[in-house]
């Protein structure tokens, strides 16, 4: 991962919602669902307009001026949305200015990323693109290994 590309929510595939304290996004390409918390939420938010590492660094860095290993804490937990898919690498950025980040009066947290498979076969029926005259939702059929056999 290069510090200085653009990254952006890959809004094909994953939908989220920002809580005062927590995002919660969903991926449609493995069912999973994710928890951000700490300082991954302003993370998150900078992304979500098209922020690069050095930028969303820069901004927690105000926030947070004595804070050691911000730079490294940012970069791995970038690098740890692209390994879910929740980002992809970005044109462009969407802005050229970036909001302010408050520092948390409790204090830094460093980011948090909590990924949950409970629901992945609820997750993975599409009921928009899956339905049929036999009504929705209707579970895709995923071939097995034995069906080239035939």
């Amino acid at each position: 991962m290069e510090r200085n590309l653009l990254y952006r929510v890959d809004a094909r595939h994953v939908v989220s919602e920002s809580f005062a304290d927590e995002v919660v996004a969903v991926s449609f390409l493995d069912g999973s669902y994710y928890s951000i918390r700490g300082v991954g939420v302003e993370i998150w938010r900078l992304l979500c307009i098209g922020a690069d590492v050095d930028r969303i660094t820069a901004q927690l860095q105000r926030a947070y001026p004595n804070e050691l290993g911000l730079r490294e804490a940012v970069a791995n937990f970038v690098q740890e949305l692209l390994n879910h898919s929740l980002i992809t690498a970005a044109e462009e950025s969407a802005t050229s200015t970036l909001p302010d980040v408050l520092p948390d009066p409790a204090g830094f947290v460093p980011p948090i990323l909590e990924a949950y498979t409970d629901m992945q076969d609820l997750l993975r029926l599409d009921p928009i693109h899956e339905v049929g005259e036999d009504g929705w939702p209707k579970r895709v059929a995923v071939p097995s290994s034995t069906d080239g056999d035939k």
